[in-house]
């Protein structure tokens, strides 16, 4: 057996295992956001109107979601704990149904 058709298979194997390791697309996408609560008029008296949790489809994902009302009706959508991976798209869909884990159960 030729050494270049060991070399070529183990060279790959380093190569994917080296990119696994680094993901240089980390170096561009991980980002942490802090924002405060809205500091609007009547921010300080929201009352939580709904509330529920995220759950991974295709990706790990964890976080919360809560509606606020504020003292002069409108409402404020918060994510709180958000953590995912840094996978191409983060959708966000609210459902009356308890815990939907397809497309086709959002549309029923």
């Amino acid at each position: 057996m030729k050494k270049w058709q060991i070399a070529v298979p183990v060279l790959a194997i380093a190569l994917f295992a080296a990119w696994y390791a680094f993901r240089p697309g980390r170096l561009v996408f991980n980002r942490r956001v802090n924002e405060d609560f809205a500091t609007t008029e009547g921010a300080s008296s929201a009352e939580i109107v709904e509330s529920g949790t995220f759950y991974g489809v295709m990706h790990p994902t964890t976080g919360t979601a809560t509606i606020y009302r504020l003292a002069d009706g409108d409402r404020i959508l918060r994510f709180t704990n958000v953590r995912t991976s840094n996978g191409p798209t983060f959708m966000s869909t609210s459902s009356p149904l308890q815990m939907p884990k397809t497309a086709a159960n959002l549309k029923q």
